[in-house]
């Protein structure tokens, strides 16, 4: 079969459109910054844990177990998640999830110990799954109908792999630089200035 043209155009004005949405619609283009500065400075860390740990001595075992914990915990995670965003606001949810990011930081800074980045990551479990629950409600509250999709890939997808791709490399020469340690105090500045965006 041949590709619709007409399908491409309006797959590019609905693309146009839901960018012309999220300019005009404060909300949404809060969330777009906050989900921006908090991939760029402090999404890509957990990528960069198990050589952390590896460096602070933990074996491979234990750095499999740490990887395993946090995915284990996020099912049970997801469905409270999905609880709490019916019983609160989908805002709020969000903000709890950089709560919990900035406790996962600060823990490390105060103690980084192989025990703490474990610990940690049962952590993270709960908090990717809030963030997870929380951006979807968000996006489905506040924009229209038949852009929730559209809406749904631009923040999840494009805007987070942008932000990955360019906060991967500059992770990986601030780690070079200046070690695993220092990444926690500059990820710290991510949650708190995402939620003061929110």
């Amino acid at each position: 079969d041949k590709p619709d043209p007409n399908a491409a155009l309006a797959a590019h004005a609905s693309l146009r459109q839901a960018m012309h949405i999220i300019t005009q619609n404060k909300r949404l283009k809060g969330l777009g910054l906050a989900l921006s500065i908090t991939w760029l400075l402090s999404g890509t860390i957990s990528s960069f844990e198990p050589i952390y740990m590896a460096d602070l001595g933990a074996s491979t075992s234990i750095i499999g177990l740490a990887n395993a914990l946090n995915a284990a915990i996020e099912l049970p995670a997801m469905l409270w998640a999905d609880k709490l965003v019916k019983r609160y606001t989908p805002g709020r949810l969000l903000r709890w999830s950089l709560l919990l990011q900035i406790v996962r930081m600060v823990a490390v800074l105060i103690y980084p110990s192989v025990p703490t980045l474990i610990a940690m990551r049962v952590v993270l479990g709960i908090e990717f799954s809030f963030f997870t629950v929380g951006m979807v409600a968000y996006i489905n509250a506040y924009s229209p109908r038949t852009y929730r999709a559209t809406m749904m890939a631009l923040y999840g997808m494009t805007l987070r792999n942008l932000m990955m791709m360019v906060g991967s490399p500059l992770t990986g020469m601030f780690y070079d630089a200046f070690g695993a340690y220092w990444l926690y105090a500059i990820g710290l500045l991510g949650p708190i200035v995402a939620w003061l965006v929110l």
